[in-house]
């Protein structure tokens, strides 16, 4: 308690006034986060987390929407990081400009809407050192459908789409769109339970079976992010492509707004389960949950900013199941 009370501390002061004792502050950052290292790569590993922390008291000076913070990859590089936690294979990816389909009991949308707030979200996730961030994209959406469809609310599996979704790459990459056919062929998806997350490629497993599937999913109008405000408030959480800047890995609170953000090309799948308006910043925002553990930005979450021309590519690449249902009922 005392370590993580000092640590804390130590945090606020460097990331305010960046006159802090780094070496200091660096050892405290290696026993919050378990981080060990030989004699070499620590003092490469200090250089990175020095310079990181400068350039996040830099930003939390400048009274921006949203502020930085140290978290466990403030020891690596942007570089590194990009290898194995976001998805390159989106890049080279053409956006489909497909039109969506309004359900036809569909109702506008409110002005603040949160899916977590109804039992339909499971706990934030952590995808580790694998590049499968596609596959947490597909089972939350399909985790929050099943759940308003049926009832239960379910954890699904997104090794088994890592291991046998032949459409993807497993850790090297994959869509969320290419998942859901693979569901949808193969019957179902199995639960976390019955085929839990290692975080690296396997051998296909068939010896589970299915609990949850869906009946079809349907992108959200290409860059429009009302019908995704829409869609989101009709349909459920869904499964959203952006880009990721070098500062998201940072993020620790507020709304993200980047200007220098892209709208149409995006590297990383996350899951969009509502959205709202910050007071402070007089900002609209998308409710984001990612799949980099809780100990990430806002308890796993970040608020990026809504109406903004698309800003990260959140509605170029958006999916929504119109339809699910629990086939084997938990025990």
């Amino acid at each position: 308690m005392k370590i993580a009370i000092i640590l804390s501390l130590l945090f606020i002061f460097a990331t305010i006034y960046a006159e802090t004792d780094y070496k200091e502050l660096f050892q405290q950052y290696k026993q919050k986060y378990n981080k060990k290292y030989d004699l070499e790569e620590e003092s490469f590993r200090f250089r990175i987390f020095q310079e990181r922390v400068k350039k996040i008291a830099k930003h939390n000076s400048e009274n921006k929407s949203y502020r930085l913070g140290i978290n466990e990859f403030s020891d690596q590089s942007y570089e590194e990081l990009s290898r194995y936690l976001i998805n390159e294979k989106t890049v080279t990816e053409k956006p489909t400009q497909q039109k969506g389909e309004k359900k036809e009991n569909s109702i506008k949308s409110p002005d603040l809407f949160d899916w977590r707030t109804k039992g339909v979200v499971t706990p934030v996730k952590d995808q580790g050192s694998c590049g499968s961030c596609w596959s947490f994209g597909t089972t939350g959406c399909l985790e929050g459908c099943a759940a308003i469809d049926a009832g239960e609310l379910i954890s699904l599996s997104e090794q088994q789409l890592v291991d046998c979704d032949s459409t993807c790459s497993g850790c090297g990459g994959g869509l969320a769109s290419n998942a859901f056919a693979w569901i949808k062929g193969n019957g179902g998806i199995c639960s976390e339970k019955d085929y839990p997350y290692v975080a690296v490629d396997q051998t296909c497993k068939t010896t589970c079976k299915p609990v949850a599937t869906l009946t079809s999913d349907t992108q959200s109008t290409y860059g429009d992010e009302n019908a995704l405000k829409d869609n989101c408030y009709n349909y459920g959480p869904i499964s959203v492509s952006i880009y990721v800047m070098g500062d998201f890995y940072d993020y620790s609170s507020g709304v993200y707004y980047n200007a220098k953000c892209p709208n149409t090309t995006h590297n990383h799948a996350v899951l969009v389960v509502g959205y709202g308006h910050d007071s402070n910043s007089d900002m609209d925002y998308w409710i984001v949950k990612n799949s980099w553990g809780a100990s990430w930005g806002l308890a796993g979450y970040i608020l990026m900013a809504r109406n903004k021309n698309g800003m990260c590519a959140i509605a170029s690449n958006a999916y929504y199941l119109e339809g699910c249902s629990i086939i084997n009922p938990s025990q």
